[in-house]
């Protein structure tokens, strides 16, 4: 996460908290919750924030695909990486698990498999009132269980003797996040591929 993030944190707190989780995903969330550990930022707050942050950046995925469908593919596909293929799948899915898909890509955010299945709900005219239900109560959760990782490992990094220990603690960490990441890339792969078959 680059200096300049953490320093807005600090310096603007809460209010800049909204507009970085629009991009963020989980490791800033995590990050987050590192922060609070070391009493820079209250909880309630940073937790709020994150989450409207995080619903605002669903809301806006599901407008476009609402608003713009096979234009925004079309147009800008390419450069989001979402494809008219991937759409299509997602929509298989849809018809199948469409409590179960919404709920999947919620826990997969920032991990390559949200903004198209966010994408295709608008598409598809899921009903906004049930997509809305849905993603705000997992994101109560994710939001959760991410910053509650993020202050658990504050917790370690405080326990932890010396500098060249902390660092790799971090560097640990960082490997674990991009097997977590890897592995979710290879279980999307999978579904999309069985799905467009």
């Amino acid at each position: 996460m680059p200096n300049w993030i953490i320093g807005a944190l600090l310096q603007y707190r809460y209010v800049i908290i909204v507009p970085i989780a629009l991009v963020g995903g989980p490791p800033f969330s995590i990050l987050l919750g590192f922060i609070v550990r070391f009493s820079s930022l209250d909880f309630i707050p940073t937790y709020v924030c994150l989450m409207i942050g995080e619903l605002v950046g669903d809301v806006a995925w599901y407008w476009i695909g609402h608003k713009y469908g096979e234009r925004f593919i079309k147009r800008f596909g390419k450069y989001v990486s979402i494809t008219e293929k991937q759409v299509v799948v997602v929509k298989n899915m849809f018809e199948k698990y469409h409590m179960r898909i919404l709920t999947v890509s919620k826990l997969t955010t920032g991990l390559g498999f949200a903004p198209i299945v966010l994408f295709t709900a608008g598409m598809s005219r899921v009903s906004f009132r049930k997509f809305i239900e849905i993603n705000a109560v997992w994101q109560c959760i994710w939001s959760l269980l991410l910053l509650g990782v993020g202050y658990f490992f504050g917790n370690i990094y405080i326990a932890v003797g010396n500098g060249f220990e902390q660092a790799e603690l971090v560097v640990a960490f960082v490997i674990i996040f991009l097997c977590i990441a890897g592995f979710a890339k290879y279980t999307r792969d999978r579904i999309m591929k069985k799905y467009s078959q």
